[in-house]
């Protein structure tokens, strides 16, 4: 880079009035700086830098020269004139720093140029008209040694040529360009990335499509758009929904159906592929989408080639077509039948006795509670019975728990053998079990089911070729006769059981004020 001569203070372009020069010698020497930091190549930021320090300071300097006219009252027509040059000069400031960072070189150029043009003419101009005015107002000699006015003038003339001589001249058009420039190589800029990503963005998708773990199936909803109608009805929305077309599925959506080419799959045919609930599905979400939603997400039933039924969890979101329509979606499904399956398990766990299968205590206590307000609703009756096993304990004494176990399973079997099937039979703990009774009349019809179970449980039992003998105690309580709550209604059936149990055990016995008497 070239060096070129940068502008000097110099008392021949003193005002006279000592607060204003000293500041001005500032100013200059801030001018300075900032061309020698751009003449040696200095960053960016280097030359932000001493640029935001010269920008404080002609604040600074604006700011003293305001409170000078206020103070001496200077002339209302100079005092606006010499504030309205003080603001398009800080505006001119603030364009330059937008600029400066992106284009250090050419802005710093052509800002010297300005500030030192304009410098030279405020001071030997407006800023030396303004130390006359605050001469006469305030009665003082200026500071400025008296010599030849002409050779003043030409000192003037011979600083604004060498200044235009050593920079380019700047102005309002010269910055407007300056901007335009800036704002057209930023827009360069961002299209080159945007194109950069959209590339590596079609790549990555076209590599994430084909190679996912995830099954991704594309739609062509072309069909459904050029219906002549949006489809509104839900049969509108099904006839629209078998207009849906595959177009492409990736590797792992061929696996998962079982197809070897997406050919093969299409021939299949979608309702060869999935069961009677997808329509709807589909139905929904064309609805959904089109409304607006990014995605929608549902479960359906599957069927591979080889004829395996699976479950699959259906993610479906859109991809716009170059017209911003609804032309093409994206299905990713995963298949959450072993999933399902464990779910399934658990919750039968959670729910059932893992010795016998049958009920445990809390599914007990939630169809309790859904066939009192079934009661409660139709008037019908429901009956509780609570077993207990007679002489249980001395079977895993003697023959050990998994006799006790094999027996326990035949009691379940036997109890099992007498209801109905809309009736339950839980365990609820070691040898204890509960009827739960549906739709009964009265205590008679309860009753007359307890004997059957009672009768049941009295039989022989042979076990690994040892015959067992067992009885049972039995107490019976009835809705809404007995209780109206499922607490109440349990611990009346068992308080009548232990009554059994205490009157010699192997009886049924009804729950009632007095506990009634022991039935054999």
């Amino acid at each position: 880079m070239s060096s070129e001569p940068i502008l000097e203070w110099s008392d021949r372009i003193a005002v006279g009035w000592p607060e204003i020069d000293r500041e001005h010698c500032e100013l200059i020497r801030l001018i300075a700086e900032l061309g020698g930091m751009n003449q040696r190549g200095a960053e960016a930021s280097v030359l932000y830098d001493v640029f935001k320090r010269l920008r404080d300071y002609t604040l600074y300097h604006f700011r003293t020269e305001a409170a000078l006219m206020r103070r001496h009252a200077v002339a209302a027509s100079h005092a606006d004139m010499h504030l309205h040059a003080h603001a398009g000069f800080v505006a001119c400031l603030d364009r330059a720093g937008r600029l400066i960072e992106s284009r250090p070189e050419d802005v710093a150029r052509n800002l010297l140029a300005f500030l030192t043009q304009w410098l030279v003419h405020h001071i030997t101009g407006v800023d030396a008209e303004l130390a006359r005015l605050l001469a006469t107002a305030t009665g003082t000699h200026l500071t400025i040694q008296p010599g030849d006015a002409a050779a003043d003038e030409a000192l003037r003339q011979q600083l604004v040529q060498t200044v235009s001589a050593l920079y380019e001249s700047i102005g309002e058009r010269t910055f407007e360009l300056l901007e335009l420039n800036h704002q057209l190589n930023h827009e360069i800029e961002r299209r080159e990335r945007i194109e950069t990503a959209l590339r590596r963005s079609e790549a990555r998708f076209a590599a994430l499509y084909k190679y996912a773990p995830v099954a991704l199936w594309e739609l062509d909803w072309e069909r459904v758009l050029a219906r002549p109608d949006v489809p509104s009805t839900d049969a509108e929305l099904l006839s629209a929904a078998r207009d849906i077309a595959l177009l492409d599925v990736n590797q792992a959506g061929l696996q998962q159906a079982g197809c070897a080419t997406p050919e093969e799959l299409r021939e299949r045919g979608p309702e060869r592929v999935f069961d009677g609930s997808a329509l709807p599905v589909f139905a929904q979400a064309l609805a959904a989408l089109a409304e607006g939603r990014v995605s929608f997400e549902a479960e359906l039933g599957f069927t591979r080639a080889d004829g395996s039924r699976r479950r699959l969890a259906v993610s479906l979101f859109v991809v716009p077509g170059t017209a911003a329509r609804l032309d093409r979606v994206i299905a990713a499904t995963l298949d959450i039948t072993d999933i399902k399956n464990a779910e399934a398990r658990m919750r039968h766990m959670a729910m059932h006795d893992s010795l016998t299968d049958l009920p445990n205590r809390m599914l007990l206590s939630d169809r309790m509670r859904q066939a009192m307000r079934f009661g409660k609703r139709t008037g019908h009756r429901l009956a509780v019975v609570y077993i207990d096993l007679d002489r249980f304990k001395p079977v895993n004494d003697h023959h050990g728990h998994a006799i006790g176990d094999l027996l326990l399973r035949q009691v379940a079997h036997r109890l099992l053998g007498v209801l109905r099937d809309s009736d339950t039979v839980a365990r609820i703990g070691g040898d204890e079990f509960v009827l739960l009774l549906h739709d009964v009349r009265d205590i008679a019809d309860a009753r007359a089911v307890a004997v059957k179970a009672h009768a049941a449980l009295s039989q022989p039992y042979v076990i690994d070729g040892t015959r067992l003998d067992i009885s049972s105690s039995m107490g019976i309580a009835l809705y809404p006769d007995h209780g109206t709550d499922e607490l109440t209604l349990a611990r009346r059936a068992d308080q009548a059981m232990y009554v059994a149990k205490q009157s010699g055990r192997n009886g049924i016995v009804d729950w009632g004020p007095g506990l009634g008497e022991v039935q054999p």
